[in-house]
């Protein structure tokens, strides 16, 4: 006998129950996201990648845990939920940047997309970007900028905002830790869904300016209009200087205090942003 009283037998067979029960809400809830999938297509609501409200979801869970069993398994559960979730409403695939003999970002686009998510591994990140645009993949896997030769890609899509352009959605790992290979990595994810507000998000702008003064000045005009830079990044493209800006906060692009931060001639471009990760020890034990 246990200290609860009870046999192995009888609580092996309350595991089973337990189970069972698990299973069944499982089955419950793919049955209520084919009718969200078919609401969606009804009304022409939103795709199905929702990043932020897979933010929310996320964060609520760890929020509320408690007990012994890990924190992490919780959240690698429901990744795989959600995943599995996105398949049932549309043919998901990643592209993920894979140079040779590195599979580190592949590790980290497997852990954000499930198991059995389709991934095609790609030798460049603009050949990736360029398959997005091309909707011949649903989302890249692509590195930080900055990270090497292929670090650019970022100033490509810059070439147009209009509607419907790719977007910078995500920054992996979300789970704030990586395993193996991956664990020098971060990537950012691009598709073509829109950015919206998780309640802590991290917003890209592209700055781009002919008149002198430098990012300095940028820096402190951002500042100025109440806005908090969190890291930035410049790359010369002829005669003019483009500068990638990460921006605290969920920043619509229509924001007046972006026009009012720089200099007169300056153009702004929107790239997305992201919900911000978790911190990189938050999910190692048991939330109290």
């Amino acid at each position: 006998m246990t200290k609860s009283g009870k046999s192995l037998d009888d609580l092996r067979i309350e595991l089973d129950a337990i189970d069972d029960a698990m299973h069944d809400l499982i089955m419950r809830r793919a049955g209520v996201v084919e009718q969200v999938s078919a609401a969606k297509e009804h009304s022409g609501g939103r795709g199905v990648l929702r990043p932020g409200r897979e933010a929310r979801i996320l964060r609520r869970l760890v929020e509320r845990h408690s007990g012994a069993f890990p924190v992490a398994s919780v959240v690698r559960i429901w990744r795989e939920l959600i995943s599995a979730s996105v398949g049932m409403q549309t043919r998901f695939s990643a592209g993920v940047f894979r140079p040779e003999p590195d599979p580190g970002y592949w590790d980290l686009a497997r852990e954000q997309f499930g198991i059995y998510a389709p991934m095609t591994g790609f030798a460049s990140a603009d050949t990736a970007l360029a398959a997005v645009r091309a909707g011949d993949i649903t989302v890249a896997v692509l590195p930080m900028p900055g990270a090497g030769e292929d670090g650019g890609w970022w100033t490509g899509m810059c070439a147009g905002n209009e509607d419907g352009a790719p977007q910078i959605i995500w920054h992996l790992p979300f789970t704030g830790f990586a395993s193996g290979p991956s664990v020098k990595h971060e990537a950012l994810v691009v598709g073509l869904s829109a950015q919206e507000d998780s309640g802590d998000d991290h917003s890209l702008f592209v700055f781009e300016a002919r008149a002198a003064g430098g990012i300095a000045d940028l820096i402190a005009g951002l500042k100025a209009a109440d806005l908090v830079p969190v890291t930035w990044r410049s790359q010369e493209m002829g005669d003019a200087s483009l500068v990638l800006v990460v921006l605290e906060g969920f920043i619509d692009p229509g924001d007046a205090r972006l026009g009012t931060a720089v200099a007169d001639g300056a153009v702004v471009h929107g790239l997305g942003g992201y919900p911000v990760p978790f911190a990189a020890d938050a999910l190692r034990h048991a939330a109290e």
